[in-house]
């Protein structure tokens, strides 16, 4: 199994099923007979039925490791999305809450001088 990272054909689009670069292997089932006549076409004639089942076996968890490696970048994406998301709803909040006393002391002022008017008027 290849190592995290150290691979090269980790990110390689021939590793996929299909071999077009879209990300369908993660939905779609190992075709086991493609993965099974793929083998037997690289090992030749001599290769025995044991050693196309563990080459296809390998393939499918270097797949499936694949999955579990773009699972863990989207879920530590999110997981920083979601972060920066609460700093800023906090932020907003404390923003909110300084304009409405901001407006209360305006509200209370405008009182005052409303107030002071009507008595110099009289």
């Amino acid at each position: 199994m290849a190592a995290a990272g150290g691979d090269s054909r980790m990110g390689s689009k021939s590793r996929r099923p299909g071999g077009d670069g879209s990300l369908s292997f993660l939905t779609e089932p190992l075709d086991v007979e493609q993965a099974r006549e793929a083998a037997a076409a690289q090992g030749g004639p001599g290769e025995s039925e044991h050693s196309v089942r563990r080459k296809g076996l390998v393939e499918e968890a270097e797949i499936r490791a694949e999955q579990q490696a773009l699972a863990r970048k989207t879920m530590l994406s999110l997981a920083d999305a979601l972060d920066e998301a609460s700093k800023v709803r906090r932020r907003v909040e404390l923003e909110l809450l300084e304009e409405r006393q901001r407006s209360a002391q305006l509200r209370g002022h405008l009182e005052a001088c409303d107030l002071e008017r009507r008595k110099a008027l009289k």
